[in-house]
């Protein structure tokens, strides 16, 4: 999208004032990983292949996985999410928070 003159300066200032804001909430990519894990675990969206709700967090070695309670097997919290094979995790929640409050966020902004 291309806009120019008031409009950009607007959104330039509405992000200047938003980003700080997610910045406390959402520091690094770790705090990115553990907010998306703890959001998918209050709503009841982790499910293991053996049919059992992840309702607790025992996690495993590697970073975007849990282990199963029941089964012993690993889960993959990101998989079907919209973050599956994302690799900076905090640019796509600082992207969806901003455009949540009304900013437009473009690629090049977001690099």
């Amino acid at each position: 999208m291309q806009f120019s003159g008031e409009e950009r300066d607007a959104n330039l200032e509405l992000i200047e004032k938003l980003w700080p804001v997610f910045e406390t909430r959402i520091p690094d990519d770790a705090a990115a990983m553990e907010f998306v894990l703890q959001t998918l675990l209050t709503s009841s969206a982790l499910h293991c292949q053996c049919g059992t709700t992840v309702k607790k967090k025992l996690r495993s070695k590697r970073p975007r996985t849990l282990i199963c309670k029941n089964c012993k097997k690993e889960i993959w919290f990101t998989a079907r999410t919209p973050f599956k094979r994302a690799e900076r995790l905090k640019a796509w929640l600082g992207a969806i928070y901003l455009m949540g409050h009304g900013a437009i966020v473009t690629s090049n902004k977001l690099a």
